[in-house]
This record gives C-alpha cells, sequence and structure tokens, in this order.
C-alpha cells in the first residue's frame, strides 16, 4: 500500500506544480497586457510632445519672419 500512498503524494505535487505553472502564466498575462498599455500610453503621450514642439517651433520661426518677438527676446 504504500507504493500507492507515494503515487498519490506525486500526483498531489504534480497538480500543485501544474496549478502554480497557471497562476505564474496568468500573472505573466495580465504584465503583458499591462505593459502594451504602457507602450501605447507612452506613444501617444510622445506623439503629443512632438507635436506641441513642432507647433511651437514653428510658431517661433513665423514670430521671427513676421518681424516680432525675436530668439534674444
Amino acid at each position: 500500500m504504500w507504493i500507492l500512498s507515494r503515487h498519490r503524494a506525486e500526483l498531489e505535487q504534480t497538480n500543485h506544480q501544474q496549478t502554480n505553472a497557471e497562476k505564474q502564466a496568468r500573472e505573466a498575462e495580465a504584465r503583458k497586457i499591462a505593459a502594451g498599455q504602457l507602450v501605447e500610453y507612452s506613444r501617444n503621450v510622445t506623439q503629443g510632445l512632438r507635436k506641441e514642439i513642432n507647433k511651437n517651433g514653428w510658431t517661433e520661426l513665423l514670430q521671427e519672419a513676421m518681424g516680432g518677438r525675436t530668439k534674444d527676446a
């Protein structure tokens, strides 16, 4: 009968390892999704900042060309 008890213990250990592996896989998937969302947010922020930089640069050039504000001011 010790063979059966040993088999049950191995089966329980295997089930426990499988449960842990599944939990880790779910957690990894959640981290992957969160990272993807962060990447998308970062890209949007960067795009907005670049747009503002371009717009401000153009505004300064236009003001200079029209004889208004200069870079020294």
